[in-house]
């Protein structure tokens, strides 16, 4: 890094401008080609997840109410997974039947499959 700071230091004013035009250039065509990418992404999901096949999501627990009245581990299986809207975060009251029950407890032990649904 010493060998960079120090032809900076001697770079000339124009040499300096034309070095951060450069940065910013490159900068903002890696910006462009993510967001093109992420576009993409996400409209392949569309299309894949409409059955909720292709859809991945994350194995985190944070627990979300389905409108169905069914605990979910969280909304992205709740919603792209099972087409479920959700009613509201955490779970749903005891009284109603939770599918994911074993769910939690499974992936702490590092059973990293998905859920047990109970029928």
């Amino acid at each position: 890094f010493e060998d960079v700071g120090e032809r900076v230091d001697y770079m000339e004013q124009g040499e300096r401008k034309e070095m951060r035009k450069k940065m910013k250039e490159r900068f903002e065509n890696r910006r462009k080609l993510f967001k093109k990418r992420m576009k993409e992404h996400r409209q392949e999901g569309e299309k894949d997840g409409e059955n909720g096949e292709g859809v991945v999501c994350t194995q985190q627990y944070n627990p979300v109410c389905g409108a169905d009245g069914i605990t979910y581990p969280n909304r992205c299986i709740a919603e792209k997974q099972h087409g479920v809207d959700v009613r509201h975060r955490g779970r749903c009251s005891k009284n109603l039947k939770n599918k994911f029950n074993s769910w939690k407890n499974s992936r702490d032990a590092g059973d990293k499959s998905n859920p047990q649904i109970e029928e």
